[in-house]
Formats: structure tokens, sequence, C-alpha cells
């Protein structure tokens, strides 16, 4: 919320587009098994092959892209779940002065006590 308010503040930021993350990578496994523990639920024991997935996807982009209709799931959706991103913060801490005030585990922790507060979980 902190990096919003300071993009929607500061006049830098005009035409600019920044990426919001924390200081420390998180892969998506590692993601995963956090938002499951705050949740208080575990990860299923098994995985699903990706090829399969994936020639499911391929097929889903070309039956869908005659009628121009974006596929419940394609190729670069998977990408999620098979690659992990790593993203820089510096151009929001050098235009913006941004810096994060917690880590990926405390603000899956908060936003999980807030949809928790608000009946949502």
């Amino acid at each position: 919320i902190d990096a919003f308010s300071l993009a929607a503040e500061h006049p830098d930021a005009i035409g600019n587009i920044f990426v919001v993350a924390g200081e420390e990578p998180v892969t998506t496994n590692e993601m995963v098994a956090v938002i499951a523990e705050r949740m208080g639920t575990r990860i299923p024991g098994f995985r699903v092959p990706l090829s399969p997935l994936l020639f499911l996807a391929y097929l889903m982009e070309k039956t869908f892209q005659p009628f121009g209709i974006k596929p419940p799931i394609y190729r670069r959706r998977l990408d999620f779940f098979r690659k992990n991103f790593a993203y820089s913060l510096e151009k929001a801490k050098t235009i913006l002065g941004f810096q994060p005030k917690v880590g990926f585990p405390e603000g899956i922790s908060s936003t999980a006590d807030w949809y928790r507060s608000m009946n949502i979980l």
C-alpha cells in the first residue's frame, strides 16, 4: 500500500511502471509453502505432470484463438508454476523512495488475517 501511495503522490511517477516486491526473492515453491502454512492448510502430496498441461494449454489456445477468446489455461500462464521470477525494486526505491516494511511471510500473514476478519476465509 505504501508503494501505491508513493506512486500516486510522486510527480516523477507519472508515466512510469513500478514493480513492487520484497527485498528477498521467493521461489514459486517457497511462495506456495508460505501461503499454505499461513492459511493453516497443507500442500497436496501429488503433482500434476507438466507435459499434459502444456499440451492441453496448446489445444485450448488453438481452439479459442479463432473466436478471439482468451483460454482459461494457456502456456504462458503455466510459466508461473514452472519458472521462478525475480524482480528488481531499484526503480521504486530510486524514484519513489520506496522501502518494503515487511517480508513475504509477514505480508501473507497480515493479508490472511485481514481476509479472516472480513469473513472471506
